[in-house]
């Protein structure tokens, strides 16, 4: 008799046990929301960050109810910009890319509000070698959507490789890691400016070992930057 009421004791614990965590499931776990990482829906594109460099880039995709939707209060710059071709572009080369960016400023005109449209237009000016537009609309994209880093990072890559103007350059790299401190790519970025423009690998060493202390869980993630740079 004894044995049979152990038995039943421990049958009815088990199911009070189960109903507690599918309760649990039902009505703590189904009301969380999961906090998305980054920028939003990002994807990764190969793209030229210094004369005959390139590397991949998180793109950020943006939407009209995403926080990172431009401000129309802004000023937008002007979509009425004369193409000049490089005389290095083959001809077939410059065909495709004016239909390039004669489609995006199309796009534009229709809806300005698309952040990576804005992005795409800057790329392909900086590519063709017209820095001051590039550099117009990614100002542009830094005020109208602060909480993206893109337009800091490219901002930055601009400043460093091609105006040569590292007082300008920094502060793009430090913000977009203030922006986003836990893509690994914003910090690849700022560690290659330190290195390479200014050869001074403590002060990369340095952001490193302060951003771990403030986000423990990019231990990880930086720890292997800083192994390359001892």
């Amino acid at each position: 008799m004894n044995k049979n009421k152990i038995i039943i004791i421990i049958i009815a614990g088990l199911v009070l046990l189960a109903i507690g965590y599918y309760g649990y499931q039902e009505f703590f776990a189904s009301k969380t929301i999961p906090v998305p990482s980054g920028n939003g829906n990002n994807s990764t594109s190969t793209i030229e960050i210094a004369p005959n460099v390139t590397a991949e880039i998180e793109q950020v995709a943006i939407t009209s109810t995403s926080p990172l939707y431009l401000n129309p209060a802004l000023k937008k710059p002007s979509l009425n910009r004369t193409i000049v071709m490089p005389d290095s572009y083959s001809v077939q080369a410059a065909k495709i890319m004016i239909e390039k960016i004669s489609g995006l400023i199309g796009a534009l005109k229709k809806d300005s509000s698309s952040y990576a449209d804005w992005n795409d237009l800057a790329m392909r000016f900086k590519m063709i070698g017209d820095y001051k537009t590039a550099e117009e609309i990614w100002v542009y994209l830094s005020k109208a959507a602060p909480r993206a880093s893109d337009a800091f990072i490219n901002l930055g890559d601009l400043y460093m490789y091609y105006f040569h103007n590292n007082a300008k350059a920094e502060p793009m790299f430090l913000k977009a890691v203030a922006i986003a401190p836990r893509s690994a790519e914003s910090y690849r970025r700022i560690v290659d400016f330190y290195v390479v423009a200014l050869n001074d690998k403590a002060k990369a060493i340095k952001l490193l070992n302060d951003s771990i202390a403030k986000y423990p869980d990019m231990e990880l993630t930086l720890q292997p930057l800083i192994a390359e740079l001892e």
